[in-house]
Order: structure tokens, then sequence, then C-alpha cells
């Protein structure tokens, strides 16, 4: 006589490791079934920590055998990580890499200082200082680190982690831009070349500034706009928005005319010094690297998003500079106007030892308008779109088509709340990102408000909603998404309170940045004129 088998018939060892095959949509509909099953999930402690990497949007960074944290201790630091962001309750390095423009100080002349962020697996700040002969580099601490302390102590804080490259080491002219991937160990500094209309990108290593990069076959790149290679007036340039990911480095060379601000996109493959793409723009264009072979493109008189494949499409030419085409046009917001892609860095794990890092899949666009509104798009959004291909993709997908079910449009309005909040200059990482809201323009103080559209924070986020921060300044902001007016939306998502900030007076309001383990108030005086420039990372 054969008896029936079944899942639950399988003994505890093996049924653990039948679930272990589980992705966490699966994981939790188990939870569901019966009691015996929900027991088992919650007593692994390796399938908890499945789950908690779902919820807090990572993933586990694999140490070498025989060595790195337990799981035991990983997912401790994943809740407690979890339970300090839905409390709000943050720490902070302090002001010691800030430094005072005026009243000038006579140790430390600031003139011609240029502050910028840069984008590689990790957000850093970035500071040229001709006075003093060196470009400044810090970025944040590193949240769950084995080498980091477990807990600082009471009145102490976590370090900003920081470098210094003497300009020495480049002797060729004046540095008008700088970047780094600290994974990567890669500096990237850019020089203009005085003979031509050409500009010179050097690859360097970060620790050790004055050799070349181990992994870039060539030391230099060239490039330069399309416009003045075929013969055009030479006319002022700059090279900005750069961008770096894995092999890829990306940047905007614009030049500036009397009628308009001509653009060119590129993107290279550093490691093989070899140019991947280029779009010629006749207008200013803002534009975010999407993944290893998309990149999307918008601008202040356009009405659309459009994302091009750099991999397969061909590379502009002098004779053809408009020869790339888009493979996908999303319309915007018909009620929305100057359209800014915010810069963001698509996440990797340092070199450092971590158990976990931001999941890259989970990541968002963040799309600026003049309006103080702000769109949120998830990668996944692009990713579906680019994959049904039921129309011809160069024709343009209506708002109406995708907008509404594949973003979340912010826009803070009604008179019950009279505070500003900027959306320019605020830049994601991962699912998260953190906008400035303030009581009034004198932008003497305001608190942060965190978005986070990972499905698993938010579905998580009903049975633990989240705390005002004890340290947030405006009590009016209880309920942000009635605020924001995303209760409806069909996308999920949840809301932080962050910490309150007080710039002080005659000080611009920060740009805000997300890092893996919170959030850096940058203050480089692109906003407006500040009275001090420097960065404070506030971390979980």
């Amino acid at each position: 006589m054969c008896s029936s088998l079944s899942l639950l018939s399988l003994p505890e060892d093996l049924l653990v490791h039948v679930l272990a095959f589980c992705d966490v949509d699966d994981l939790f509909v188990c939870k569901r079934v019966c009691t015996r099953l929900e027991q088992l999930i919650r007593r692994d402690v390796y399938l908890q920590y499945k789950i908690e990497l779902a919820v807090t949007g990572m993933v586990d960074v694999p140490s070498p055998a025989g060595a790195g944290m337990p799981v035991v201790e990983r997912l401790g630091k994943l809740r407690e990580h979890r339970e300090r962001l839905r409390r709000g309750t943050f720490a902070d390095s302090g002001v010691e890499y800030s430094w005072q423009q005026w009243p000038k100080i006579d140790e430390m002349p600031t003139d011609g200082w240029e502050a910028s962020l840069a984008f590689g697996s990790e957000i850093a700040y970035v500071v040229v200082k001709p006075p003093q002969r060196e470009i400044s580099v810090c970025a944040p601490p590193i949240v769950g680190s084995e080498c980091a302390e477990s807990e600082p102590e009471e009145g102490m804080r976590m370090r900003m982690r920081q470098w210094r490259v003497p300009l020495e080491a480049f002797p060729a002219g004046e540095v008008t831009a700088v970047s780094v991937d600290i994974a990567q160990d890669l500096l990237v500094v850019v020089q203009p070349v005085t003979t031509c209309c050409h500009v010179m990108v050097h690859l360097r290593s970060l620790d050790v500034p004055e050799q070349r990069h181990p992994e870039a076959a060539h030391p230099v790149l060239y490039t330069g706009n399309l416009k003045q290679l075929s013969g055009g007036r030479p006319s002022p340039t700059a090279m900005s928005h750069i961008q770096i990911h894995k092999n890829l480095v990306a940047w905007i060379y614009s030049t500036t005319t009397t009628y308009c601000r001509n653009c060119d996109v590129e993107v290279w493959d550093w490691k093989a010094g070899r140019l991947l793409w280029r779009r010629h723009f006749d207008r200013e264009v803002t534009y975010t690297l999407l993944d290893s072979s998309h990149v999307v493109v918008t601008g202040p008189s356009m009405d659309h998003l459009l994302v091009y494949d750099f991999l397969s499409a061909p590379v502009a030419t002098v004779s053809e500079p408009d020869r790339a085409q888009h493979v996908l046009a999303l319309k915007l917001p018909p009620s929305e106007r100057e359209p800014s892609i915010q810069e963001s860095s698509i996440p990797g794990p340092p070199t450092s030892s971590v158990p976990f890092w931001t999941d890259p899949a989970l990541r968002i666009i963040v799309v600026a308008f003049s309006s103080r509104a702000a769109l949120l798009i998830p990668y996944s959004t692009f990713v579906a779109l680019l994959q049904q291909k039921r129309r011809e993709l160069t024709e343009a997908t209506y708002w109406d088509d995708w907008g509404m079910r594949g973003s979340l449009l912010l826009h803070l309005s009604g008179n019950q709340y009279p505070a500003l909040w900027m959306t320019r200059h605020c830049y994601p990482y991962g699912s998260r990102v953190a906008l400035m809201y303030f009581e009034s323009e004198s932008y003497f103080e305001g608190d942060a408000v965190i978005f986070d559209l990972n499905p698993w924070a938010a579905r998580y986020a009903r049975r633990a909603p989240h705390i005002p921060s004890k340290d947030a300044m405006y009590g009016f902001l209880v309920d942000p998404k009635a605020a924001f007016g995303t209760e409806w939306t069909m996308v999920p998502h949840t809301v932080y309170h962050g910490p309150g900030m007080s710039p002080g007076f005659a000080q611009a309001p920060p740009i805000l940045a997300m890092d893996q383990g919170g959030f850096t108030a940058a203050f480089t005086g692109r906003i407006f004129p500040s009275r001090f420039l420097g960065s404070i990372s506030y971390f979980t």
C-alpha cells in the first residue's frame, strides 16, 4: 500500500533546504500556508537573513571561504540598521571635512575652490583646492563593515574616509573636473589641451595618484566636442556629470555659444581606452547611466525621457552627430516643466570587507522639475518597458500608458503645507532618495525626508510603521505620504523621517546624496553662494 507524500512530510532539515531555494515572495507565501512552515522560516537564521536582505534593500556580499562575519551577526546588523532607519535614529560624522569660505581665514584661503560629487559604485565628495595644491576626496563611513567599530561609543563619531591628491601629479595645467570610484581605486582627472579643442582625461590610482591605473590600457583618454572637432570656432568648453560603473565612464562634454549650449554625451570603456558611444545634442541635457548597456537622457526643453542602447548603437561622427537613435521614449507628466535627471551611482560594494551592500536591482532614477515636483522611477520600470517591445521603440510611450503604474510623482501642495522642499540636487542610491524640507525660504533649518521604493520595505512598513525622528523639527509632516500626495499611488513605497539640520545663517541649503548607510549633506555652493564648503554624513 502506497502512502501519500507531501511537502510537509519531509524531515525538517530537508524542508529547510527546499525553502532555501525559494525567493522572498515565495517565503512570505509559505509563511501564510501553515503554522509549521511559518515556524520553520522564523527559526532558521539563513531564511531570516534572506528576508531581511530584501526588506532592507541589500544583497549579501560573499566572504572568502573560512573568513568573514557569521550569518547570525550579519542578520543582527541588518535588523539594527532597519530599526534605526524606521525610528529616524541617525548619527553624524560632524563637520570635520567642512571649510569656511567667509569671513575668510588667512590660514585657509578658498579662492578658486571647486566642490562636486563623484558618482562611482558609491558616492564621494571632491574639492579641488588650487591654493593648497591638492584635491580632497572624502566618502561616508561604511555601515556594517567588519573593519569598523560595531557601535561608536557615546559622544564619538564614525569618521568619514579621506584621501588627499597632490595637484603636482598633474603638471599639464588647470584641473577642470575630478571624479573617483573608490571600489576600483580609480581617479579620473580632466585637464584641457591648450593647443587644440581637446581635453585629456587621466586615469590614475586613487591611493597612488602619481601612478596610472593598473587596469587602464591607456593612461590618458583624449576627447572633444564634435562641432569643434569639425572645424568650428573654439568656444568655452566644460566636462561635467562624470559617472563610473565597472569598466564604463560617461560624461557630458559641453560648449557654450552665443545662442545655445551644445552637449555631447559620451560613454567610454576606460579599461580598454575605447569610445563606445557618443550622441550630440544641440541643447542642454542631463543624463544618467541606467545599467551596463543603457543611458537615459532628458533636458529642460524636452517633455520626455530618451533611453539609448550604447552597446548596439553606432558612434556619432563629425559628419553624423545625431546618428545614434533612442530605443525608448517616455513622455513625462504634461503638467511639469524643465525636467532634470539627478545623477546616480549604480551600487557596488567597496573593496573593504562588508557583509552586505545596497541592491543595484532596486535602484531608482529621479527626475526633478522646475515646480519643485519630482518623479521617482524604479529601474524595474525601464526593464519592463524595454522588454515589452509591443510597438516601434522609437515611438513615444505616453504618460498615461506608463507613468501612473510605473513611477511615483511627488508634489507638495496645498495651503496646509506652506513649507518648501528641494528636489533638484537630491541624488538617489539604491531604492532611496532623501529630500530636504524647509519651513521658509530662509533655508536656515529643515528636515530630511527619505522615500524608499523597495516593495519589501513597503510591505514591512504596513506592519511596523515609521516613527517620526526625535531630531525632526517640524511636526506637521507626521504623515509624509499625505503631504506629498502619494497615499493612493500604485507603486509600493514607504517614507522615513530623517534628522533635522540647521545649515546656519547665510549658508546655502545642502545637496543630499543617499549612500549605503544613510545620506550625506554636501555643501558645494552650486545652488546658492555658500558660507561653508564641505560634507556631513548622516548614517543609521
